[in-house]
């Protein structure tokens, strides 16, 4: 997932706006007819200069040197205290999502996330940020709709195999060999990468293809072993390292 992202270009972009805001409620209304001399360009920078608010600056502060400290709940704290000043600015309750589920907190990151999707259902982020945090307490078969409605926006070929491998453990078999059989027509299965263990258990990029040709097998070896065989040979010729396949073939001998 993604880090925090600072706020202070987002809280200072509210303070700006709440000044002016304000500035302009305060400003009497000018007379018709009268006439008024300009002011020197000194003067007129003075005017239009947005006051900082002193409290969404300490909060700000507060929230970096938390960050930079590596205080977790002092930053998140501070970002409490910011939406406390800035309820409507939804950047702000998004950050406060990504620190729980950096922090591994899934319900609280669930429960932010789903706020925010109320506001905005098809944001691509908070729709992936919500998958996620279901996975995070282990509720795959409702995360699973948080990744369809990705793919129905984006057609995204590595957010599909994320919703066989999803369909595959909740044992919806029939929906994850169809999604796989689509990758495979894909020129993106032999582009995009998947992340495994070798055999000496050190992560290794393997192409995305290898994968799902190991996870087709998977599902047809119970029904049909000559299938899944033919499956993991396949993807070992792409990959003669990868484990996950040399695993499932010798365990059909």
């Amino acid at each position: 997932m993604k880090k925090l992202i600072t706020l202070v270009f987002i809280v200072a972009a509210f303070a700006v706006s709440a000044q002016k805001k304000k500035a302009k409620e305060q400003k009497p209304a000018e007379p018709a007819v009268e006439q008024k001399v300009a002011p020197a360009v000194d003067t007129v920078k003075k005017q239009q200069a947005p006051q900082a608010n002193p409290l969404v600056e300490h909060f700000i502060r507060k929230y970096q040197l938390a960050t930079r400290w590596g205080d977790e709940s002092e930053a998140r704290d501070a970002i409490y205290d910011l939406i406390a000043e800035n309820a409507v600015n939804d950047s702000i309750i998004y950050n406060l999502a990504l620190s729980y589920f950096d922090s591994r907190q899934y319900a609280p990151a669930l429960l932010v996330t789903r706020d925010l999707l109320s506001q905005n259902p098809k944001s691509i982020n908070l729709l992936e940020l919500q998958g996620a945090s279901y996975e995070g307490l282990g509720l795959k078969e409702k995360a699973l709709p948080s990744y369809e409605a990705i793919y129905l926006q984006t057609s995204n070929v590595g957010v599909l195999y994320k919703m066989a491998a999803l369909q595959f453990d909740t044992k919806k078999y029939p929906e994850a060999i169809t999604n796989l059989d689509i990758i495979l027509t894909k020129p993106e299965a032999l582009t995009l990468k998947a992340t495994f263990n070798d055999a000496l258990g050190k992560p290794k990029d393997y192409v995305l293809k290898v994968s799902v040709l190991n996870l087709k097998g998977l599902i047809v070896q119970e029904t049909d072993k000559v299938a899944a065989r033919k499956l993991y040979t396949e993807a070992l010729a792409l990959a003669p390292d990868f484990a996950p396949a040399k695993e499932n073939l010798a365990k059909l001998k």
